[in-house]
Order: structure tokens, then sequence, then C-alpha cells
């Protein structure tokens, strides 16, 4: 892109080749919905699908209408040297092909442009319908938020659900085939999502892992020391393993520090906690609170969550209990407001909803202490809490129990799921 001519001659030719493109693709639906009159902040782990919800936007809302679509991907390579000033040439260029048009943006991984809030912010008071996207916690920050002025409405995108893989896979079930041989079918998929995750792209894929380490090299890279300009690689390498190692458990900060010590890297707690601020902003990993401390515990001491089983597996990690709790997080997170953990100096309860109920994660409850030990931590903590609403995930396992007058419901995880699902 020589001159400005240059420049705008070679951004029809993109913004052409994109709606031929957009007119061809077929589009799987997923579980999300957006209202048309409202512009969009649509973020989320890098391919968990954000490019093609915008496609299903394109294909709900504006259907045969392509030529009110401008859509470019700015991690295409003939993008990179684009800056906020072309933001106006490729507006430019659009209204020599249509001139009697108004496009409505759709800009994908927009992220990559330095200062693109200001060229947003400024074409949804003029009244453009924007839709962005990006890889990237800090878009939704507060400077952010700020600058775009309450203009546009965040949406989080994030790997398939079980509901939503069985539609991709051509499965499609009613409520009461979970009460039919027809669940054989449902538990057998279920356990390739519950090893491998819910990767849109995964389904279609032999070498999962293989897949599956990409992504997660992809975010590592990219996302991660790219974006944060991390030069201590293998320390944050180190600090994802100790993370996916101690999925079931509670981490400080000062102990994290300890533990990357003794792998031979030596960063300062303050190094540690800002790696940590990279994995959420890359939206790697989430953060979940323990209700019983005060706010400074809070902060310093938490539990960390893959966002997807599949990430866990990529990084070696094929443990049935780590696994369970990590998709009963994600699970459970889709499901309210808010979700925390309770630990006290002799009892722990892995997930609560404030309020509301209470949940622990085991694989299996056959054996008479893991039940015992699970029961009791509930009940002790549900009295404490003042919430009775006692249930146990399991993988597997389901029965109603009463003990001590109180009711402990054990559901097995695909049934939480799809107790839950919108089919049919």
């Amino acid at each position: 892109m020589s001159s400005i001519n240059d420049n705008i001659m070679n951004l029809k030719k993109i913004i052409l080749e994109y709606q031929d493109f957009l007119k061809e693709i077929k589009v799987r639906k997923r579980d999300y919905t957006i209202d048309p009159n409202v512009n969009y902040i649509i973020t989320g782990v890098r391919r968990a699908g954000k490019t093609w919800f915008l496609f299903q936007i394109i294909k709900e809302y504006y259907k045969n209408n392509f030529k009110n679509i401008l859509y470019v991907n700015f991690e295409d390579d003939r993008f990179i040297d684009f800056s906020i000033g072309d933001f106006d040439k490729l507006l430019d260029a659009y209204y020599e092909l249509y001139p009697e048009s108004k496009p409505v943006l759709f800009l994908d991984e927009i992220q990559n442009i330095e200062g693109w809030q200001k060229f947003c912010r400024r074409v949804a008071d003029q009244k453009y319908r924007i839709y962005i996207t990006g890889s990237n916690a800090k878009m939704l920050s507060s400077d952010i938020a700020t600058t775009l002025g309450g203009r546009f409405m965040p949406l989080e995108i994030s790997p398939l659900s079980f509901p939503e893989y069985l539609r991709f896979k051509g499965i499609s079930i009613s409520k009461n085939d979970i009460y039919s041989r027809k669940i054989n079918v449902i538990k057998n998929i279920f356990a390739g999502f519950f090893l491998y995750g819910g990767f849109p792209e995964m389904l279609n894929i032999n070498d999962k892992r293989g897949y599956l380490h990409n992504i997660f090299t992809t975010v590592l890279y990219n996302d991660i020391i790219v974006k944060s300009k991390i030069r201590d690689t293998q320390g944050v390498r180190l600090l994802i393993k100790k993370i996916a190692e101690s999925t079931n458990d509670e981490l400080s900060f000062n102990r994290i520090r300890n533990l990357l010590n003794a792998a031979g890297t030596k960063p300062g707690t303050s190094t540690v906690i800002s790696w940590l601020d990279s994995l959420k902003d890359s939206f790697l990993i989430r953060e979940v609170q323990n209700m019983n401390y005060r706010f400074s515990e809070r902060e310093a001491k938490k539990k960390y969550y893959f966002i997807d089983n599949g990430l866990l597996f990529a990084l070696g990690e094929q443990s049935g209990s780590k696994l369970l709790e990590t998709l009963a997080y994600n699970v459970l997170r889709k499901q309210y407001d808010e979700i925390m953990f309770f630990k006290s100096s002799n009892n722990e309860v892995d997930f609560v909803v404030p309020g509301k109920a209470l949940f622990q994660a085991s694989m299996e409850l056959t054996n008479e202490t893991t039940k015992n030990r699970e029961f009791k931590a509930l009940l002790k903590a549900g009295e404490y809490l003042k919430i009775n609403n006692l249930n146990v995930i399991t993988y597997d396992y389901e029965d109603n129990i009463t003990v001590n007058d109180h009711t402990i419901s054990i559901i097995p995880i695909w049934k939480l799921i799809t107790d839950r699902m919108d089919i049919n």
C-alpha cells in the first residue's frame, strides 16, 4: 500500500473478497443471542468461535444484504501495516464501491490495531452499527470502557458447551432422551468432550492433542508473551504447568513464587501477579475466590481453572478429578452469576453459589470414606453459610441421599449439563 490510491484500491479488493466469501459459508448456530440494535465487543480465548459467531450474526440479521457488510479480519497478513489512520481509508474504499449504502462494520481481532477504540467510538457516535472481536480481556478494561463511553455491549464467546458439541456432531436429542436408551450415545460422546474439550474446529481433527497443543502455544506466544512483552518464556510456561498440576488446590502468590523458584526460575511476587494477569487477559484461565476470607486474603489466595478441558489435556493432565472439577466450574459459571469456593481451617467445599447452593466435585462416590468426607464438608459448610441446596457432582453416579435431615443431590456431570440445556 505505497500510496493512498493504491491503499484504497487494495482495500476495495479485500472488501469484495470477504463479501464473496460470506455468501458461500454455512454457519452452525451457537447458543448466543444479540440485540441487533446494539454495538458489541465480542471477546474470548483464541479458536473459541468468535469469528464464526460474527458470521452467524451476518447470516441471521443481514441475510442477503452482503453489500451492506464491511467485514475485515485484522489477522489477515494484508493488514500488517494497517494503523488507526487507515480506518477512514477503509470506509472510503467501501463508499467508492457502494456510494448509496451505509455499512455495518464487522472488525475481527481489532486489538491488533493500536488506538482502535477511538475510531470505534467515533463511528458509533455517527450511528454506524459495529461489531468487534478480540482475544484479550483488556478490551473490557476500565480505560477502554471509558474511551468507548458505554457505546458497546460486552459478550464473551467460550468453547462449545456440551449441547452445542452434540449439535455440531449432528446429534439431535430431546429432554426425554436422557431417560431412554439414547443416553448411551450421549454418554459415549460425552467421554470425548470430557477429555478433549469443546474447541469447535477440533471435532474434525484426528490429532486432537496436537491441535490442542497448537492452540495453547498460539495463546502462550501471541496473546501472553508478545502482548505483555514477557522475556522469561520458560518461567511463564512453568507457571502454567504448575496451575495445571494444582487445579484442585488453592494457590497463594507466595506459594506460586516458591514453586517456580524450586523449579529453577526466580520471579518475584510482583512478577508472578503480572504473569497471572496476562494469563487471565488471554482467557486461558479464570480465578475463583474463597468467600470465607477477608478481602485482602481473597485477592492473595485463589483457585485457578482453565477455560476448557482440552487445554488441561494439551498440558498432559489426564487426572479425572482435575478434568471433572474444571468442567464443573465452567458449567456452573455459565449457569450462575457468581461462583466462589469455601475453605476454612478444617473444611473445604469446591464451589459456592453465594446464598443459593453448594457443590462438591468427586469422580465417584462408591468408596465410603470419600462419600463421608464429601457429605461432611457439605453439611458443615451448609450450616455455617445457611445454605440448604447441597450437591455432589460426579462423573456418572446419581442418587438423592438424606443425611441428618438434609437431602444431598448426587448429579452426574453430563446430566448437570443436559438437564439444563435448551434442546428441541
